[in-house]
């Protein structure tokens, strides 16, 4: 490994769950008062996630989005887990040591230490924002036809974050 790929390696790259903390991170730098809405909005109206049908479904027990529902969940590995976010929830983002890191993302690609043609939720415009060279091909990895199963302990993380939403929603309203 080089020193490129020693500084971005989460022990996880290429998940879902990774794809999804580095668009929260790119989506959100150099933003002030920035929440999750607005990132969601970014990644969407900059064409950077790569949409299927299933990703604006809710889940059975849920009211929003999968692909948004996931982004919470990747946010909450940025914070708890690397520090890449702050501790305020409505506060999206990054932190000194998340911008390192995306500049990290940004580097190991243009030293051939990240393959980004594995990244199969990014499109080749987000792709092109990580490396403007950026050119896709035909050995791209194919999105598969189920994403939001891969994490073991999704569906509590899920239950746990809608409750929460809930909760937060009936304190709004009182």
């Amino acid at each position: 490994m080089s020193a490129t790929s020693d500084a971005i390696n989460l022990g996880n790259l290429y998940t879902t769950r990774w794809q999804f903390m580095v668009l929260i991170l790119a989506a959100a730098n150099g933003q002030r008062g920035i929440g999750k809405s607005l990132v969601a909005e970014n990644i969407k109206t900059r064409g950077w996630f790569n949409f299927r049908p299933e990703d604006n479904l809710p889940y059975p027990s849920g009211s929003g989005p999968r692909w948004v529902d996931q982004l919470e969940l990747a946010r909450a590995d940025c914070k708890q887990k690397w520090r890449f976010m702050p501790d305020d929830r409505n506060d999206w983002r990054p932190t000194q040591e998340g911008e390192c890191y995306l500049a990290n993302v940004k580097a190991a690609v243009r030293d051939g230490a990240l393959d980004m043609k594995k990244c199969c939720l990014w499109t080749p415009i987000f792709k092109r924002y990580i490396n403007p060279t950026y050119e896709s091909g035909s050995d791209e990895t194919y999105r598969p036809l189920k994403i939001y199963e891969d994490a073991p302990d999704l569906k509590q993380n899920v239950k746990r974050i809608i409750r929460r939403i809930k909760d937060e929603r009936k304190q709004a309203s009182n």
